[in-house]
């Protein structure tokens, strides 16, 4: 099963006058993280205006990824209500690079890379 979804990441962050454009509008919030069978849930922020999602906290991966727009497979049109927009956000910047990540289930997430 293939999915395409977004991915971003901090660690591409190279500019410093992007950096400190970002930290100006940062704002820190504390957000609940809901535990339920040894599984960490909570909700995450994306883009300008934000975009909210529900994400399970996954740390055996060094990627954060949303479903996308993009997307157009089964899985994604379940969660139709709930898929990030790139061009709803003044600062998207698409990197126009692409990764595919196989989680131990046999599922495959393509995914497109934001900063």
């Amino acid at each position: 099963m293939r999915l395409t979804a977004i991915l971003f990441t901090s660690a591409l962050l190279s500019s410093t006058a992007f950096a400190a454009k970002l930290e100006k509008r940062c704002t820190l919030r504390r957000e609940p993280i809901t535990m339920k069978d040894g599984l960490a849930y909570g909700t995450v922020k994306v883009g300008t205006p934000s975009q909210s999602f529900s994400v399970l906290y996954d740390t055996s991966q060094s990627l954060t990824w949303v479903p996308s727009t993009d997307c157009h497979s089964s899985i994604c049109k379940q969660h139709s209500d709930d898929l990030y927009n790139a061009n709803s956000s003044t600062t998207a910047i698409n990197l126009h690079q692409k990764e595919s990540i196989k989680f131990e289930e046999g599922v495959c997430v393509d995914v497109r890379l934001y900063q």
